[in-house]
């Protein structure tokens, strides 16, 4: 009776614990849309699914048909790229003078091979000591597409601070710009230095490249271009957070900011308030209030007034980061607090699902009782239809009561599991005293 009563607990534990969810066992939820027919969609996620989900690995998201089933899914994360272990290459550079071209009237291109090298004529306008307006780049030898530029040029350079065009051809006669309007920064004050020379590109690959300064250019000529080459699919879209700093009234120049969840921030900037402000910034963060402070990365900002208009530099990419608390020291700040503002940015994850059951479909997410239950769907045929979807408008589920527990070590999953566990242990002690009490009772 012991045994058969213990087979009845485990049983029951089973079947609970394999329950079957609701989109009420999660706080909110979005309507999926989607515009065509497919065997599974892809969706990216919002950032309000990383401020309200309880997990790190956001494994209290489901996705449920119209019939109220959970779906099988899949979690992808958009990884950015290293760019300090990117492959680069030094590519062919070719300074045009401002004498020698008006766009690129006034110059003739002669191609000695298809990997050859280029040859620049002009019509006898350029003088050698004319300022250089634009540089001509040859990424013929490249193999792959180019998802960022490094510049260099010499280190006794003067102090310039603008901005660059980016463009790109397959003839030299077709440019279509790729980057507007890239920073550009060569900048000293005593033993400091503020650098800005790497412009991110989106992934594309062609032949030839052209590099304009906007306005006035620096007084100094480049002497390397090196390509970084792209590896996997185009970024997506980034998300971006904006947090307005706390000065700590006891230590000048240090700022507190409080994200409100944990992102995976994978680029920070700083939004300084006045104009031709200048500051080498070091920057911390740490995941909880109470532990302790760790450097992420030191690197200048700059917001100065110039004949072109204002120049502030790009964003910092710092190693994925996914601590909530971030503290940012000014070096060289005044006495004087200013109205500091922390810009982080991520490459949201995407979440792909089967197109089970009949449509529309919710995306449904926060719960603190909830485990990760993503499924391979490596499996799907090569040829399977995986279109885009997007997301409507946010509403109420099961209510922030389906968080309230966040954080608890025993969450209502957990202690089911452990009662399992000594279920089945008590039956398996059970089962051995039978055993021993049977072999008692043979003559």
């Amino acid at each position: 009776m012991r045994v058969i009563a213990g087979l009845g607990i485990t049983t029951w534990l089973l079947s609970n614990a394999a329950a079957a969810l609701t989109p009420q066992d999660f706080a909110y939820g979005m309507p999926i849309m989607a515009t065509e027919v497919a065997a599974a969609y892809r969706v990216q996620l919002p950032v309000d699914v990383y401020k309200v989900s309880v997990r790190e690995d956001l494994g209290d998201v489901r996705v449920f048909n119209a019939q109220g089933e959970a779906v099988p899914y899949v979690i992808r994360r958009m990884d950015v790229r290293d760019a300090e272990g990117a492959p680069t290459q030094t590519l062919a550079l070719f300074p045009l003078h401002a004498d020698a071209l008006a766009g690129a009237q006034g110059l003739r291109v002669t191609l000695d091979s298809p990997n050859g090298a280029i040859k620049l004529q002009t019509d006898g306008r350029a003088a050698s000591d004319a300022p250089v307006s634009q540089y001509l780049i040859d990424a013929r030898p490249l193999e792959t597409a180019i998802a960022a530029l490094q510049l260099s040029w010499p280190e006794s350079s003067a102090d310039f601070s603008g901005r660059m065009r980016i463009e790109s051809s397959d003839d030299l006669a077709t440019w279509r710009i790729i980057v507007a309007a890239a920073p550009i920064a060569n900048l000293h004050a005593g033993t400091q230095q503020l650098i800005e020379s790497r412009i991110e590109t989106p992934h594309i690959k062609a032949k030839y490249w052209r590099l304009s300064f906007l306005g006035h250019g620096p007084s100094f000529e480049l002497n390397e271009v090196r390509a970084e080459a792209a590896q996997g699919p185009p970024r997506v879209n980034w998300s971006t957070l904006m947090i307005t700093g706390k000065a700590d009234p006891r230590i000048p120049g240090d700022y507190d900011f409080d994200l409100g969840a944990r992102f995976p921030l994978q680029r920070v900037n700083l939004i300084l308030p006045d104009t031709n402000s200048v500051y080498l910034a070091d920057f911390k963060s740490r995941a909880r209030d109470q532990d302790p402070w760790r450097e992420i990365i030191r690197a200048g900002v700059y917001r100065l007034a110039t004949a072109d208009g204002q120049q502030i530099n790009g964003p910092i990419e710092v190693p994925l980061d996914r601590d909530r608390y971030w503290r940012v020291h000014l070096s060289g700040e005044s006495g004087a607090s200013v109205a500091l503002r922390l810009q982080g940015s991520f490459t949201p994850s995407e979440i792909e699902f089967v197109a089970h059951g009949t449509p529309p479909y919710l995306l449904a997410y926060g719960s603190s009782d909830i485990a990760a239950a993503a499924t391979d769907l490596s499996v799907m045929p090569s040829g399977a239809l995986v279109s885009t979807a997007t997301l409507g408008s946010r509403s109420a589920l099961g209510g922030e009561g389906r968080i309230a527990a966040a954080g608890s070590p025993l969450d209502k999953r957990n202690i089911l599991w452990a009662v399992l566990v000594l279920a089945v242990a008590a039956l398996a002690t059970m089962a051995a005293r039978l055993a021993r009490n049977r072999t008692r009772s043979r003559p």
